[in-house]
């Protein structure tokens, strides 16, 4: 055989040999969905809800007369009941409710909010999927004087206190600017951040003040609830998970496979519009053309840590920021680029070694 034949050969062999590892090497390629809709940061506690509240209390003991109806509206200095010939008067406008739970006590929410043996009392009704237990006070019924027979709760003045880890205050909106959602077993409603306080005793805990724009009505009797907070870090964009973004020539990208078939990526430039890492509790969102962590959307945000680097400032390769610590795959990541309906590489790193994309 001549040296042609032998060269041309092994340039055959060679050519050979490297389609059936680039064919191997694209069956291990890992992909995920691209998801459409908004990224949210969120976080889980048990929650109390507290509520303006005055005691109706007998003035002497005797038997019950209910002059209204439960959950009737009155006004200022009316009569609500009668104990033994003595009225029980409500002294200012609100709803009457003829049941107490013993957890009427005076004080503000925040109050609240900083007390450990609230929080536990929470946790364990929710751990109990209990909304603890009202007593009722009917008609008839033989009281003793000065015992509580009911409440007046002031319809406008409804807050929720939820509890949870301290990491939270990175992406909570400041107290009294920015919404967000409130969500509890059967219902959502909207509302404002008024306090964050830490819980006396706990160091990686706080209490959440959150005022509600609404009411409720199944929150009239409601004392305890777990509860969700919600903030909304971007609106109707593409999810995929941190693991895809990679850096090539300084450009932040991912490889994405086609919507239909194909084993070849395509390299396809991002743009990051919202970060949301559950374990770290860090919420990145864009705000006045920037990126931001911390104060999110209140015009006062600023970095958490070192901030997202610029992908020009860092070496090709995965796309690292140290706030993050979480595994990359549980990271959720907002970007402005991606077809909705494609799939998005999870180990670029193989598919830039071997040069597997298009």
């Amino acid at each position: 055989m001549s040296i042609v034949g032998i060269a041309v050969g092994l340039v055959l062999l060679w050519g050979l040999v490297t389609s059936w590892h680039r064919y191997f090497a694209a069956w291990l390629i890992r992909s995920a969905p691209v998801q459409s809709g908004s990224l949210y940061a969120s976080a889980s506690g048990p929650g109390l809800i507290w509520r303006q509240e005055d005691v109706l209390r007998a003035s002497l003991t005797g038997p019950v007369e209910l002059l209204v109806a439960d959950g009737t509206f009155v006004q200022g200095e009316q009569p609500v009941a009668r104990v033994g010939g003595q009225l029980v008067i409500a002294r200012r406008a609100g709803q009457v409710w003829f049941s107490v739970d013993g957890w009427e006590r005076e004080g503000t929410a925040a109050v609240w909010a900083a007390d450990a043996q609230a929080e536990k009392a929470a946790a364990q009704a929710a751990h109990e999927r209990s909304t603890f237990t009202r007593r009722p006070i009917h008609a008839g019924q033989t009281v003793r004087g000065g015992q509580e027979i009911g409440v007046l709760i002031d319809p406008f003045q409804l807050q929720v206190v939820v509890w949870l880890p301290a990491a939270a205050k990175h992406w909570l909106p400041r107290p009294g600017r920015g919404s967000i959602e409130v969500e509890w077993g059967g219902g959502r409603e909207n509302g404002q951040v008024a306090e964050v306080v830490p819980v006396e005793g706990e160091a990686d805990r706080i209490g959440v003040v959150v005022a509600l724009d609404g009411w409720p009505q199944e929150l009239a009797l409601r004392r305890f609830s777990p509860v969700t907070l919600r903030r909304l870090l971007s609106r109707d964009t593409s999810l995929i998970p941190w693991s895809a973004l990679w850096v090539q020539q300084g450009q932040l990208g991912v490889f994405a496979l086609p919507a239909h078939g194909g084993r070849r990526p395509v390299w396809i430039p991002v743009d990051i519009q919202g970060v949301w890492s559950p374990e770290d509790q860090v919420g990145v969102t864009v705000w006045e053309g920037r990126l931001y962590a911390g104060g999110l959307g209140s015009g006062l945000g600023e970095w958490l840590g070192p901030g997202l680097p610029p992908p020009k400032e860092t070496h090709d390769g995965p796309y690292h920021w140290t706030a993050l610590t979480e595994r990359p795959d549980r990271v959720q990541v907002a970007v402005a680029g991606v077809p909705s309906t494609a799939r998005v590489v999870t180990n670029p790193g193989w598919v830039a070694s071997w040069k597997l994309y298009l």
